[in-house]
């Protein structure tokens, strides 16, 4: 498994629990979902070069961290459409949200306790 597809099982984001990355097939189809949450690729691998603290982009970690409560893009697969038709939903409307966003907070403190340790 790479990085971003731990992270992605740490934080609830997977094809499983309803969220696709920009850069896979759009006509994915998941018979128990009625529609998936996509996200920003390059969200997520800023996310993950920050866990491994490596350099990363603290705007594409912000974006991604606004996914879960400012707003989300998703795409009803019960149609027919392009990515580019997206409905923003906020975290109250979307319950799948909200873990993944638990999560995260999670994973920022784990990495703040390692660079606040005593070299």
């Amino acid at each position: 498994l790479t990085e971003v597809d731990k992270l992605r099982a740490r934080l609830h984001v997977t094809k499983k629990d309803g969220f696709i990355l920009s850069s896979e097939p759009q006509t994915m189809q998941l018979p128990w979902l009625r529609e998936l949450r996509v996200l920003q690729r390059s969200h997520l691998e800023a996310v993950a070069r920050m866990s491994m603290l490596a350099e990363f982009d603290v705007r594409a970690v912000d974006a991604f961290a606004s996914c879960f409560y400012a707003g989300e893009a998703t795409f009803d697969t019960t149609e027919k459409r392009d990515l580019n038709v997206f409905q923003s939903y906020s975290k109250m409307d979307s319950p799948r949200g909200e873990r993944p966003y638990v999560e995260l907070r999670k994973l920022l403190l784990d990495v703040s306790r390692i660079l606040l340790q005593p070299s």
